[in-house]
């Protein structure tokens, strides 16, 4: 399902915004056809000028993720989140269609500069399983001997962070049997 046409009336956030904002008024006032770049001759970039344009494009990409993670509160329940969800699901809809609109301008840009949109090359279960991996490893700092470092660790405290630990693991390691299938997990 495309994001304008997905449903966001599930969302987590409150009921308590008129279903037209002013803000999002004033965004449809202020849409306006994208005009297609012309092409960029040859030489006009240099091969280092392209390498930092596709640097931005591909930095800019990945912060318009980010909102739309952001936006995407009813798929995500973060243990510890860093946003409030303060936005109306119209007010989503239309800043999903300007993220496409300037994903679409952004890669005529690149077209129009003679830049190739590069394929992905890294794997979505590799960077799963390696961010497992990470979680597993930041697990060990709450043993017993590494809170140490923030003071005196009782003996129930000690039992009750090696049995958390284990419990936190296990599921990690678990998740990490779906992320390598047929690889053993320590």
């Amino acid at each position: 399902m495309t994001p304008d046409k997905r449903n966001l009336s599930g969302s987590l956030c409150p009921r308590r915004f008129p279903s037209k904002s002013i803000a999002i008024r004033n965004l449809r006032a202020e849409r306006r056809p994208v005009e297609q770049p012309g092409t960029i001759p040859d030489g006009v970039l240099s091969s280092t000028q392209q390498k930092h344009l596709l640097g931005v494009m591909k930095h800019a990409d990945q912060m318009l993720t980010e909102i739309e993670h952001i936006l995407d509160s009813e798929r995500s329940s973060p243990l510890i989140a860093r946003h409030t969800c303060d936005f109306a699901p119209p007010e989503a809809r239309e800043i999903q269609s300007g993220i496409a609109e300037l994903r679409a301008h952004m890669a005529a840009v690149l077209e129009q500069s003679g830049i190739k949109i590069p394929e992905p090359h890294i794997g979505g279960m590799h960077t799963i399983a390696s961010t497992l991996d990470y979680i597993d490893i930041e697990l060990e700092e709450l043993q017993p001997r590494a809170m140490r470092a923030y003071g005196e660790v009782s003996p129930a405290g000690g039992k009750h962070l090696e049995t958390t630990v284990r419990e936190l693991k296990a599921i990690v390691r678990r998740i990490l049997s779906y992320a390598r299938p047929g690889k053993t997990v320590l």
